[in-house]
């Protein structure tokens, strides 16, 4: 599938998530939280998500969605989402590694979520009835680029900092990244 964003491929590193089995309206919120975020900010907003300290802004999909204890809005907690998003970081980060870029100097330029295929499935009801039971997959798309030389002067006392963390990531398995 193409991209609908395509960038600089000197400057950028890119990964694809195709037919994930997580919830596209999760998805599409965790899409919106973390783009144009420096990449070590969202694995660490992610992590946080998954370990329930900290929810995810819910700002379309939030009918009967509660408030959240501090400065949050409607949000929740999308676990299986955001381990599935980890994944895609870790993919587009050792991406970045291959092409000989620095990840610890990049953010999330492009992110998108979007509905894909919808697996068929049946659910056997009383007098040989079925009802249809079916399971919605979600297309995930995510670009890191560079940082402007004004945003890394900006961030410049974090990156020594990020760049351990992103080490740290892609060392580690996920789930034991995760548990620290």
């Amino acid at each position: 599938m193409p991209y609908s964003y395509e960038p600089n491929p000197e400057t950028s590193a890119k990964a694809y998530g195709r037919d994930l089995r997580v919830s596209p309206k999760h998805s599409y919120e965790i899409a919106n939280a973390i783009r144009g975020l420096p990449l070590a900010e969202a694995i660490l907003l992610l992590k946080e998500v998954v370990n329930l300290r900290r929810p995810i802004p819910f700002r379309r999909y939030r009918k009967k969605v509660p408030h959240r204890h501090g400065p949050y809005e409607a949000g929740r907690f999308p676990k299986k989402a955001s381990m599935a998003f980890l994944k895609l970081l870790r993919e587009v980060a050792h991406n970045a590694r291959y092409k000989g870029l620095d990840p610890a100097t990049m953010y999330i330029s492009h992110v998108s979520a979007y509905r894909g295929r919808v697996i068929r499935g049946w659910m056997p009801r009383a007098f040989g009835r079925a009802t249809p039971w079916n399971e919605q997959t979600t297309n995930v798309e995510i670009v890191i680029e560079n940082m402007s030389e004004t945003k890394l002067k900006e961030y410049e006392n974090k990156v020594e900092k990020w760049r351990e963390i992103i080490n740290d990531f892609l060392e580690t398995k996920l789930h034991e990244f995760v548990k620290k």
